[in-house]
């Protein structure tokens, strides 16, 4: 804003307030917007406000440097324009070629679309300069340069950037090793909870047949060497081991209808 002070013979006359827009054309002079006079009136001198948003509608119509990469889904062709710097100008489609569309048309403004030296997004030398489209802009060779951009603190502190305007999922992915053989495979699914509850499970089967062993141990039989046999026929040990007499016995237990021998001191004793 410019404040031009008219003189008269004995003080100021009046104050002109100016403004002068972005992007204006070579030579054009700023934009009178207001009068203000010493007996402190403000009288406004066109549709314009006083503070305008001068980013909003552009009132000259100017043409942008827009800086561009190729990127998914877009596409990038020259074509020949003798009104282009060079005979050729750069046609961009796409997503975000759509946006500047839009932005253009509602600020009144058109894009002209240019590539960085590098072609690349940009990156912060060393020594301090810019490299690829956030350089260009930087520089002043570009008016702003489109994205997607990843805005990290350097870039910020280089340039100012917009609203975010895309939202994505971004991975990074390698390659499958060759299929490998785990022998121990079965033992993944067996999480701490079916461990505890497997261990739990058989100490309580062992806790059970070591009661009834004690009360089977308490019987008197009548059957030579046969309340040994009562003994340890519920031994947890046994049991877990999953020992028998003969071939014909469950744990020890004679089947009905056969005759077995039971060594003992006093001899062998048949049991039918």
């Amino acid at each position: 804003m410019l404040l031009h002070v008219q003189e008269g013979e004995e003080a100021v006359s009046q104050v002109g307030v100016l403004v002068w827009q972005p992007y204006s054309a070579a030579g054009s002079t700023p934009m009178r917007v207001a009068t203000w006079t010493p007996h402190g009136r403000l009288t406004l001198a066109s549709h314009v406000s006083l503070f305008p948003n001068k980013f909003s509608v552009f009132s000259s119509a100017p043409s942008l440097t827009v800086a561009v990469e190729l990127l998914p889904h877009t596409t990038l062709v020259w074509v020949d324009d003798p009104d282009a710097p060079g005979g050729r100008r750069l046609e961009y489609s796409g997503y975000i070629n759509n946006i500047v569309r839009y932005l253009a048309e509602a600020m009144n403004f058109t894009p002209r679309y240019v590539l960085s030296p590098e072609r690349t997004f940009g990156t912060r030398l060393p020594d301090g300069s810019w490299t690829g489209m956030i350089g260009m802009v930087v520089r002043e060779e570009a008016d702003f340069a489109t994205g997607p951009f990843i805005m990290t603190l350097v870039r910020k502190q280089a340039a100012d950037p917009s609203t975010t305007f895309y939202h994505g999922n971004v991975r990074i992915v390698g390659g499958l090793a060759g299929l490998r053989v785990d022998p121990w495979s079965f033992m993944l699914p067996l999480t701490p909870l079916v461990w505890t509850a497997t261990l739990t499970a058989l100490l309580g089967v062992l806790a059970a047949l070591q009661v009834f062993s004690s009360c089977m141990s308490n019987k008197t039989h009548k059957v030579p060497c046969y309340d040994s046999w009562s003994a340890n026929t519920f031994s947890p040990v046994r049991v877990f081991l999953q020992q028998g007499e003969a071939s014909g016995t469950v744990l020890g237990h004679p089947l009905r209808g056969a005759a077995f021998a039971f060594p003992c001191s006093q001899g062998a004793a048949v049991v039918p």
